[in-house]
């Protein structure tokens, strides 16, 4: 279960990548001029052989000289992630956004793709729909930039009423088929519009490269989404959170 897990997580970080990164003894510095803070967090992956206090240091030093708040994200399977959590907590780090990674079998399934909904060629005719519904999110240049660094084979999915009404992004990688961005417009909620995304996105896996996986990202107090994703077989694999310097 856990090559399982870790496989996922590898994923996951190909699936949103960052504008530049540093690899620093088991610990990856990710930046992406702060948009998101996956993308712009430090994620510790492995054990290394500095001392922990002297680790988090040269980070946050990093993270200054990069004019950028010192965000650290932990995933709950990383040995040692109890240990640089309180150490974190010790040095006046915020608790932030604790997030669940879901996984789902689509080896019991087979999905197909609504008729309502369609698949957008380009991430450039994607990105405004995205924004346009997903109130709160800025700086769509360094949005279209992280979507430009993706390297593994993307969908951009959009459900079209008389507009637009949903959207969302799949990206393959090794048999597992990544849903990110996943939002419908405010005024289109509570209508199934968001598992039309999703199936939508399943069956591309599928249909495309035989996925047999799935898995997703989703905040632990969304519970209107982890019912939605229930629906489709999504359980939890791991979870991860952030600590964020006061």
């Amino acid at each position: 279960m856990k090559s399982d897990i870790r496989h996922i997580e590898e994923a996951a970080l190909n699936a949103w990548p960052a504008l530049h990164t540093l690899v620093y003894d088991g610990w990856l510095l990710r930046f992406a001029n702060g948009y998101t803070k996956r993308a712009n967090s430090v994620v510790p992956l492995y054990s290394g052989t500095r001392p922990l206090a002297e680790k988090i240091l040269y980070c946050e030093k990093v993270y200054q000289q990069e004019k950028q708040p010192v965000i650290f994200r932990l995933p709950s399977f990383v040995e040692g992630v109890g240990d640089l959590d309180a150490a974190l907590a010790a040095r006046g780090y915020r608790h932030l956004d604790e997030t669940i990674v879901q996984m789902s079998d689509l080896g019991h399934a087979s999905y197909t793709q609504p008729d309502r909904a369609y698949t957008l060629l380009s991430p450039h005719l994607w990105l405004p729909l995205y924004h346009e519904m997903a109130q709160g999110r800025t700086d769509r240049e360094t949005h279209a930039r992280l979507l430009q660094a993706i390297t593994n084979p993307t969908c951009y999915i959009a459900v079209m009423e008389a507009q637009p009404v949903a959207c969302g992004l799949g990206v393959y990688d090794r048999g597992y088929v990544g849903l990110f961005d996943i939002v419908t417009d405010p005024a289109h909620r509570r209508q199934g519009y968001g598992m039309n995304v999703v199936s939508s996105l399943l069956a591309w896996g599928q249909q495309a490269y035989e996925a047999g996986y799935a898995y997703l990202q989703v905040m632990a107090n969304n519970a209107p989404a982890i019912h939605l994703y229930r629906k489709f077989g999504f359980e939890e694999g791991y979870r991860y959170w952030y600590r964020m310097k006061a």
